[in-house]
């Protein structure tokens, strides 16, 4: 029983020892560094910071909010930045959320509690399995960053249909109610009890790897616990010069935002639309940009040179 969570995890991960993926790519020891002395309240601090920033819910970060999200040193930020952003250009949030929960060292419980909020698009606590197959995919996906594998959401969706009947009865009696794509889609039976029993299949596993063993002594500390209160007047001291951040000072090709769109539409019900409804956001934030490009160009060519200065001496202005 849970064999194919086990694979699944196995075929992204299948070895942390000297030479492997995993360390000579060095890109998951590394973010186990930057986030394992985070515990299940700096992870929840992070998202409360999050739902700050974008309070449009766009889903999209740049730069420049990834260092008020995280309000970590600018080395950490321009590695996280690399390593995640989508055309050198924005970050999919809820994959940044998925990662800095992942290599912090909350328990795996308190991990998947945080990925339900993320997927459940009902906001009831509880997801459909569709949702659960959702955030695990893109768990595996932030895995497969640091070994190269590539992971398949179809092919996760597929392994955990063909275990959730075994594993729980509750869902094997709604599939004979119901039928297996309805119940996969529609049937809201996945709480935290249901998730920890998934969790509990492969947990073995889990615990093997660096992710779910104790944190690095070299972890980098989390931000005080404070650090909300402070971010928006500290960030600006700790934020690199403006020659040295991450811009794209261009407007985004339509093909950049439909690959954008694809990369980022993970976890829809309707992906196409949802696809779409991404590439309409990227393009509407990469016009404002180009737009406030222009407008400081054009401030800057307005300001006409001194021709000329008078002195005037042996008078007092009041």
């Amino acid at each position: 029983m849970g064999a194919g969570f086990v694979r699944s995890i196995q075929a992204v991960v299948p070895s942390v020892a000297p030479g492997s993926a995993w360390a000579q790519r060095d890109i998951g020891p590394t973010l186990r560094r930057f986030f394992g002395a985070f515990y299940n309240g700096d992870v929840w601090a992070v998202y409360r910071r999050y739902k700050n920033i974008d309070v449009e819910n766009t889903g999209w970060i740049s730069y420049e909010e990834l260092a008020e999200i995280l309000f970590l040193p600018e080395f950490n930020l321009l590695f996280i930045f690399d390593a995640f952003s989508q055309q050198n250009a924005l970050i999919d949030a809820r994959e940044l959320l998925v990662m800095v929960c992942l290599f912090s060292s909350s328990k795996l419980s308190e991990k998947c509690g945080l990925f339900m909020t993320l997927f459940d698009s009902s906001h009831s606590g509880t997801c459909t399995a569709a949702e659960v197959a959702n955030f695990a995919t893109l768990a595996l996906q932030v895995l497969g960053r640091c070994t190269g594998a590539p992971v398949r959401a179809k092919d996760v969706a597929v392994a955990m249909q063909d275990e959730l009947s075994d594993v729980l009865p509750l869902y094997r009696e709604a599939v004979n109610r119901l039928g297996s794509e309805a119940t996969f889609k529609e049937e809201r039976i996945f709480g935290q009890d249901e998730v920890d029993e998934i969790c509990s299949t492969f947990r073995p596993v889990y615990d093997d790897l660096p992710i779910g063993q104790d944190p690095p002594p070299n972890s980098v500390a989390p931000p005080a616990p404070d650090w909300e209160k402070t971010a928006n007047a500290a960030v600006t001291h700790s934020r690199p010069a403006t020659s040295q951040v991450r811009q794209l000072n261009r407007t985004l090709t339509e093909a950049e935002l439909h690959q954008m769109a694809l990369l980022g539409g993970l976890g829809h019900a309707d992906e196409d639309e949802d696809r779409e409804q991404a590439a309409e956001i990227l393009k509407e934030k990469s016009m404002i940009r180009q737009k406030e490009i222009e407008e400081k160009e054009a401030a800057k060519a307005a300001i006409q040179p001194a021709r000329g200065w008078m002195i005037i001496h042996g008078a007092d202005f009041v």
